[in-house]
């Protein structure tokens, strides 16, 4: 007979600051380490952008694939009049937790992309699993 572990939940908020649109402002991290502070060993952690005004995407943090991702939102932004915003990214990722750590792939990092203007941006970030 298989025994359940009980369900472990911890809430933070963390901040962000962009300097430029677009902008990849890496948060991995910072993901990481409210992982470490959850103390959850097996689960997800759920991250939330509020608002419309950045998203977040899970991709290498290469500098010719964010510069072509520029230049393909400044493309995108001069015929979609500036609603550039809804087609990179989403408002929130959902991520693995094994063994009390992220689990992405080898060069995989966590961005957090400005869309409107740069500022300060706060993101939710849930843990949810078995300690």
């Amino acid at each position: 007979m298989q025994h359940a572990t009980p369900m472990a939940a911890y809430e933070t908020r963390c901040e962000a600051r962009t300097r430029s649109v677009p902008d990849f402002v890496d948060v991995t991290d910072e993901i990481g380490r409210v992982v470490t502070e959850s103390h959850v060993r097996h689960g997800r952690a759920i991250v939330f952008a509020p608002g419309d005004v950045c998203s977040i995407m899970v991709n290498e943090r290469e500098s010719g694939l964010l510069e072509d991702l520029k230049k393909a939102l400044e493309r995108l932004k001069a015929t979609n009049e500036n609603r550039s915003h809804a087609l990179l990214g989403s408002s929130s990722v959902v991520l693995p937790i094994e063994d009390g750590r992220l689990h992405l792939g080898m060069w995989q990092r966590v961005l957090l992309v400005e869309l409107t203007q740069p500022g300060s941006r706060s993101l939710d970030i849930e843990i949810i699993g078995e300690r």
